[in-house]
This record gives structure tokens, C-alpha cells and sequence, in this order.
């Protein structure tokens, strides 16, 4: 049977600290300048970082599936594209596509009489929709040390220290009696007490990492089916990488990354109207590579934020984030194609 249309979802799945604010709102820009039908649906009211049990992946298949449907309804039956953004584990394409069809009949059923041309019912049955993925990924020493730091801006320092102060007066229980860093805290000073105060001795790689940092989870478990019974390893995570994903770019690797996009990402989401939107988009590299334009002056600031630890300290640091995530990182920088 010949298909009416084709749309395109494009699933971001964005990991924290990676600059992912920054390109949402590349992607944001790009939709509200196209002339084609072009949606960035976000979603930052329901974030499931974790792994997911049955009826809290239904719950999240359920809201995407109805606000991907309604999106789709309103572009009717031109070749759509639509670009769903979320803190998550990965969820199957399959699943998804099955999801989304299943809400298009559902509200076709509910706005019966409603919708004289039966666009949901036409939508569900005569267009085809191909779900991918497409995800940033962050130098994890970095993104570890952007979370310390933003942890410990704006009003959230005065979270930090009430925490810090309760569990100094013995307040609480478990973990919490064994406070660590409060917001005037280096990083360096914290990656030291994590190895020297001795009610450190009995917490777990993963409690100490989210002490420092501000949660234990990885990057790579983002690429993770999110309701396998099965742990998330490095080769099930690249393996997905390498099958669902579409594009995944490294964010010190900012205009490959834009060029690998605009060449990979379905649906015209990155399609540049010209020179100037791209360099525009480029430019954009100030936020995520240390506050300067100039690459080279942003790979010093980089380097110089790193070189405030010691050794001993990198050490630690780089032992509590774990050999699966270093080693994924690097298989994802190797993946990304580089501008001669």
C-alpha cells in the first residue's frame, strides 16, 4: 500500500551537562524559521533518568504518544517531522511507533463527529512513522565537574548547606550522616574527603560519585533499553548507539558535531538556510566550551579547569565515574565523523 506521508519523530533523549539546553534551543530556532512542518516538543515535567518499571514506562509512552499524535494532527498529511526532547533512558523505536499509532486511533474514536475528515484515523492508518534517536555526550570528566559547579550556583547553595548542616547534627538517616561537601566545598577539597573522612569508607562508588557530582547515573545508561531486567553494560549500550541512533555528537567537538547532524538527523531538523544560520549555530560553542568564542582559547579553559586537580585526585575522580563510561565516551568520539 502506498503511504500518504511519512513522518519523522525524532527521540533526544538529553543527558544532563552536556550543553543539551543549547542545542534544544538551536533546534527551537531552526523549527520556529522553517518553512516546512518542523515540532520540538519538550518535556522537562516528567524526567525518568533511571531504569523504568512497567507502569512508569507506560505512564511515559503514554504522554509522548499523545503529545507526538496531537503534533502530528496538526501538520495533517505533509511529510512531518517531530523532535521529542527528555531527560530518559532510551525506550524502544518499535515501542514507541506502536504507542503513538495507538493514540492516534484512540483519539480518532474520542473526536468522533469532532474531526469530519477522520485525520487521526487516516494519520494511524495511511502515514508511515519512523522513530529514531539522537543524543550529546560530554567529556565525563567534565560534565562531572559542570554539575559540581552548577550545583553550587544561583539559590541551590542554600539546599546544599541545609543538607550539610542536619547531617553534621546527626539529623536523618543512612547516608546522610556522613556529610561530605557543602556549597563552599572545591571540587578538589570534596574528591579528597571522599578518600580521607572515614564514614566514607562503607558508601558505594555510586553513593560517593553522587556526592560529587549530584547523581550516580552514567551517560552510557542513557543509551540502555530504560525497562530491561538486564543491567546496562558498555557493549549493550553501544550497540544500541550503533542501532537506534541516528546521530551522536560530542560536545567538545562542537562544529563536527553540527556538521554530523545536519547530514545525519532525519527529517531537516538541522537543514541550514544558509551560511549564516550554521555560523550562528557555531558561535553558539561559547556556552558549552568555557565562555569564548575562539576554539583554542576554549580547549585552555577547558584544560586549565582540569589541571586544578591533582593526580591522586583525577585519579579519584576518574575511578568513581568508572572504566564503562570513560571507555564509551571514547568509542563515541572515535564514531564521530571529523571536518578535514
Amino acid at each position: 500500500m502506498t503511504q500518504r506521508c511519512v513522518h519523522t519523530l525524532v527521540m533526544y533523549n538529553r543527558i544532563p551537562k552536556t550543553a543539551s539546553s543549547t542545542l534544544i534551543w538551536i533546534m527551537q530556532e531552526r523549527a520556529r524559521s522553517a518553512n516546512e512542518p518542523l515540532s520540538v516538543l519538550s518535556d522537562e515535567a516528567f524526567d525518568q533518568k533511571g531504569a523504568l518499571n512497567n507502569q512508569q514506562r507506560n505512564a511515559v509512552l503514554s504522554i509522548v504518544a499523545r503529545r507526538v499524535a496531537m503534533a502530528l494532527h496538526e501538520h495533517g498529511a505533509r511529510d512531518a517531522t517531530i523532535v521529542y526532547e527528555k531527560h530518559m533512558r532510551m525506550i524502544s523505536p518499535a515501542a514507541i511507533e506502536r504507542a503513538v499509532r495507538d493514540e492516534m486511533r484512540v483519539l480518532a474514536r474520542l473526536m468522533d463527529g469532532q474531526d469530519p475528515e477522520n485525520a487521526f484515523r487516516a494519520l494511524a492508518a495511511d502515514c508511515a512513522i519512523k522513530v529514531t534517536y539522537m543524543n550529546l555526550v560530554r567529556d565525563p570528566v567534565e560534565r562531572a565537574l559542570s554539575r559540581y559547579a552548577w550545583d553550587r550556583g544561583g539559590d541551590r547553595p542554600q539546599m546544599i548547606n541545609a543538607h550539610y548542616a542536619a547531617a553534621a547534627r546527626g539529623e536523618g538517616v543512612g547516608d546522610r550522616r556522613c556529610p561530605v561537601c557543602d556549597s563552599h566545598t572545591s571540587a578538589s577539597e570534596c574528591l579528597d574527603r571522599l578518600t580521607s573522612v572515614e564514614c566514607t569508607a562503607s558508601l558505594s562508588s555510586e553513593e560517593r560519585l553522587r556526592r560529587i557530582i549530584g547523581w550516580d547515573e552514567r551517560q552510557f545508561t542513557f543509551f540502555c533499553d530504560a525497562t530491561s531486567s538486564a543491567s546496562c553494560t558498555l557493549s549493550r549500550a553501544r550497540d544500541n548507539a550503533e542501532l537506534f541512533y541516528s546521530a551522536v555528537g560530542v560536545t567538545e567537538l562542537w562544529s563536527d558535531t553540527l556538521s554530523h547532524f545536519t547530514r545525519a538527523v532525519p527529517g531537516g531538523v538541522f537543514k541550514w538556510a544558509n551560511a549564516t544560520q550554521l555560523a550562528w549555530a557555531n558561535e553558539l560553542a561559547i556556552t558549552p566550551l568555557g565562555g569564548d568564542a575562539s576554539p583554542e582559547r576554549a580547549t585552555k579553559v577547558r584544560k586549565k579547569r582540569r589541571d586544578k586537580l591533582t593526580k591522586q585526585q583525577l585519579g579519584t575522580l576518574l575511578s568513581l565515574l568508572g572504566r564503562a563510561e570513560i571507555e564509551f565516551y571514547a568509542f563515541l568520539v572515535s564514531r564521530l565523523p571529523r571536518s578535514k
